[in-house]
């Protein structure tokens, strides 16, 4: 079958523009947007994520947390903990959120950036964040 030329993928050449390390995270804050399958509006709440300076820190839609962050062996990799939070009781959809999602940030290896959005990624699962936008 023959196509005609507009419908053809021509080879192009890239660029790189740039490399990901965990300075390009600095400063940035995200709202969670994907935890176990849940997708925003079906999460009980809206956790964070903002990274400094080798901490991460945040909300998990009930209790604030903080902790350490560093760099794994590769540009991407990243090693997370240990994390530490408030000990307020909210009601059972909360902390059960809560508890998955401190579970899954605390085992992350992996950042990457899909789309715009930034998942982490570890034993667990994947966490998909999207940039705060106030």
């Amino acid at each position: 079958m023959d196509f005609p030329s507009k419908t053809r993928l021509i080879e192009t050449d890239s660029q790189v523009s740039g490399t990901a390390s965990l300075a390009t995270l600095a400063g940035t804050e995200w709202v969670l947007r994907k935890l176990d399958g849940q997708e925003g509006e079906a999460l009980p709440a809206q956790a964070t994520l903002t990274f400094g300076s080798g901490k991460v820190s945040g909300s998990t839609g009930c209790n604030r947390y903080q902790g350490i962050i560093s760099e794994g062996e590769s540009a991407t990799s990243l090693v997370i903990g240990p994390l530490i939070t408030t000990r307020m009781a909210c009601p059972e959809p909360l902390m059960a959120q809560e508890h998955a999602f401190l579970e899954e940030l605390g085992q992350a290896e992996v950042f990457q950036f899909l789309l715009g959005d930034l998942v982490l990624s570890g034993a667990k699962g994947a966490l998909v964040f999207s940039p705060r936008v106030d």
